[in-house]
């Protein structure tokens, strides 16, 4: 087994993080305080480095009201506290319908699998649309038309399965002209996605987890909540502020924020986005494009693999549009887009997990195999029985990388089945 692992599994988390992301967590958690509580200077400080964290999240985001912005534990837990949250407020209750795409993680499913069994809420499924799209938008017109009509709007930004992106800015407004709240799961986006919060008024509810494309550590993600959408707490309990009164606070983000806070994971995400930051988006976007390329064009003609649920042609490679010889610029490019770089593949006469187990032990080559924690997407690729192989991209992917990989699996093409 190789020395050096190669690691293509950064839809699940990445790896590694920017270095600067390891120092800052070492370094807070080895000076910080409990913020809010206690005015001594250790108190002070964690209380800085706590705000100054949402800040720089905040500010990516483009959001000027920042303190909307909650940190949390992860996706799962932004998710959840908006369903209950909202359960909890009264603009979700028994018989209310409630929208997902056919492409939602676990995190969601089963939130709100759990909730129409205790509460009665209904869930339903908006079709896939034609070559991979999340959703159809003919068939989403029609259901927010109906009455009643539905009192929430639970979708994924990107499939974590086949990279397939979300038209968001055409489910948003159908959302927004409708009055359906929309929250948007960005757990396989954000950090290459950059959706300005601060514009998008159809986004009522935003999370995202902080240890994947945000390159933060794991333990912490964000959820926003929009003016206007506010839910109650789910979780209740000490904040520092107003602790002479056995009600939680009325103002955010103290409201949704109770217990003693990861000053140490907030600060490492907000190091993680300074990184991204300084590199730039449109750059490491590019880079991981073009690694999925160089992999796509390799294994075209392997008949053993087969790429499931997604498309390659939107990328035209060194920013070249495709039969016209015209550069085109980043920009432009991703504004074309419609997958992130993950490929996920079936490989004839062997299970995904068996691919997997042959490329860690034989060469050190991390991918995922399975069914991703996302069952429902499966069902629509048909491979919900077998599983499949996931390849996801980062920032620190090379192309050297790409080649040990494919190397990998023509020794593969070799073995006896």
């Amino acid at each position: 087994m190789a020395d050096k692992i190669v690691y293509f599994d950064n839809a699940s988390t990445s790896y590694p993080k920017p270095e600067t992301v390891y120092q800052v967590c070492d370094q807070t958690l080895r000076s910080a305080g409990n913020p809010g509580r206690g005015a001594h200077r250790l108190a002070y400080q964690a209380s800085h480095r706590f705000f100054e964290a949402r800040e720089t999240v905040a500010d990516f985001l483009g959001l000027t009201d920042s303190e909307r912005l909650i940190f949390t534990s992860g996706c799962t837990q932004s998710i959840n506290m908006v369903v209950s949250g909202m359960l909890g407020a009264g603009t979700l209750k028994a018989g209310d319908r409630v929208l997902v795409t056919s492409y939602e993680h676990n995190a969601v499913m089963r939130t709100l699998a759990y909730h129409e069994r205790v509460d009665q809420i209904e869930v339903v499924r908006v079709p896939a649309g034609a070559d991979g799209a999340i959703v159809d938008l003919t068939a989403l017109r029609r259901l927010v038309s109906e009455e009643p009509k539905p009192a929430l709007a639970v979708f994924t930004r990107a499939s974590n399965v086949t990279g397939a992106l979300l038209d968001l800015q055409s489910v948003s407004n159908m959302l927004d002209l409708s009055g359906i709240p929309l929250l948007l799961d960005a757990a396989q986006s954000a950090g290459l996605i950059l959706d300005d919060l601060g514009s998008l008024s159809g986004v009522s509810y935003y999370v995202a987890s902080g240890h994947k494309g945000l390159y933060g550590p794991p333990g912490v993600g964000i959820l926003y909540v929009r003016e206007g959408h506010d839910i109650d707490p789910p979780t209740c309990g000490g904040t520092g502020s107003h602790s002479d009164s056995l009600a939680m606070p009325d103002f955010l983000p103290d409201r949704l924020e109770p217990g003693t806070h990861g000053v140490q994971l907030a600060a490492g995400l907000a190091e993680g986005v300074r990184y991204l930051q300084e590199r730039g988006l449109e750059n490491i976007l590019a880079h991981e494009e073009k690694l999925a390329r160089l992999f796509f064009d390799s294994v075209r003609d392997m008949e053993a693999i087969e790429i499931r649920g997604r498309s390659f042609e939107h990328l035209q490679g060194e920013g070249e549009a495709a039969g016209s010889g015209a550069k085109k610029s980043t920009l432009e490019l991703r504004k074309q887009t419609q997958y992130l770089p993950v490929v996920s593949f079936s490989y004839k006469g062997l299970t995904a997990d068996r691919v997997a187990d042959w490329l860690d032990t034989g060469y050190g080559i991390a991918i995922r195999s399975g069914l991703h924690c996302a069952i429902s997407a499966h069902r629509v690729l048909n491979s919900e029985k077998t599983g499949l192989a996931r390849l996801s991209f980062g920032a620190f992917n090379s192309e050297e990388d790409v080649e040990k990989l494919l190397a990998a699996l023509k020794d593969l093409a070799k073995v006896p089945a």
